[in-house]
């Protein structure tokens, strides 16, 4: 995952790509798959 990381933000920085990180705490993460279904969860 950290050379994927790297990779990603190395092309952002060169401007040949976006580079988005998100973090999430997911103790609660049913209530996401039962509002939004679990395709969405998955993503």
């Amino acid at each position: 995952m950290n050379s994927y990381i790297n990779a990603a933000y190395k092309n952002a920085s060169a401007g040949k790509s976006v580079f988005s990180l998100m973090m999430l705490d997911i103790d609660d993460f049913k209530k996401i798959n039962d509002t939004y279904g679990h395709d969405c969860g998955d993503r």
